[in-house]
């Protein structure tokens, strides 16, 4: 799965921005914030990456989470929400390396609920945002194949 991690040794966990080097931060999608939900969040690689920034986003396939392997009969249902740090958000839905739907916000905050047809036998598709101040995420993908 996808994380954002910092390369330095100041021993501040999530607050890169002080350092000399800002690295980025891992998110995780739990149920809950215990130990073991967390461990099998990373284990099944329900995690997505930013440069810094705390953004914050989910995104399905079919109701799948990030990290997911589906069997597709048909068109796939594609969810997401993000909420940036900065009102000026840029979110890109890529399908196999490939940007296939971008939306923009100047609020902060992007929903979209979409459907796109599998170009291929099997695919796969994250999501990335781009906020205004340079900072970016990007989700670990949702692997999808044909039936």
């Amino acid at each position: 799965g996808v994380i954002g991690a910092s390369d330095n040794h100041d021993s501040r966990p999530g607050r890169t921005i002080w350092g000399h080097y800002p690295g980025g931060l891992a998110g995780f999608l739990a149920p809950e914030l215990t130990r073991e939900a967390i461990w099998q969040s990373l284990w099944n690689r329900r995690t997505y990456g930013t440069s810094m920034d705390r953004i914050y986003v989910e995104f399905t396939v079919n109701g799948a989470p990030v990290g997911a392997e589906l069997e597709v009969d048909g068109p796939v249902r594609i969810a997401y929400e993000v909420i940036g740090q900065t009102d000026g958000v840029t979110v890109e839905l890529v399908r196999n390396g490939a940007v296939i739907r971008s939306d923009e916000t100047d609020d902060g905050m992007v929903r979209v609920e979409a459907e796109d047809q599998p170009d291929r036998a099997s695919s796969w598709y994250y999501i990335r945002v781009l906020q205004d101040n340079g900072e970016r995420a990007w989700t670990t993908p949702v692997w999808v194949a044909s039936a």
